[in-house]
């Protein structure tokens, strides 16, 4: 074997060289119109809404979800396999978001 920086390597053949385009290609928007409703599926209104209604100092991992997901987008080819790591993100904030949800239930103070 041979030493090798997996970083460099996925630059080098995904940006650099365009060789990922062999296996096909998307437009920039698959992801968030076909991939990530897929990946995170019934939860992805509720994780967005817990994001936004989460402290500021608390969304780091929805900002490094965008941040994945948008750094992705700029590459032609596109797998879902690629924004897997949303998903536990996304599960976390829609958590956050059915717990405010429940706790204004319990106050009464939910308004429809």
């Amino acid at each position: 074997g041979k030493f090798a920086v997996v970083q460099w390597n996925f630059l080098l053949f995904n940006v650099l060289s365009g060789h990922s385009a062999f296996y096909g290609t998307h437009p920039w928007h698959w992801y968030f119109t076909q991939g990530l409703p897929v990946v995170a599926f019934t939860y992805l209104p509720l994780s967005v809404l817990g994001a936004w209604w989460s402290p500021a100092s608390k969304r780091t991992f929805f900002w490094a979800a965008v941040w994945l997901v948008a750094a992705h987008s700029c590459l032609g080819h596109k797998e879902f396999r690629f924004v897997f790591a949303v998903a536990p993100v996304a599960a976390v904030y829609s958590g956050y978001c059915i717990s405010i949800i429940f706790e204004h239930y319990k106050k009464g103070t939910l308004q429809s």
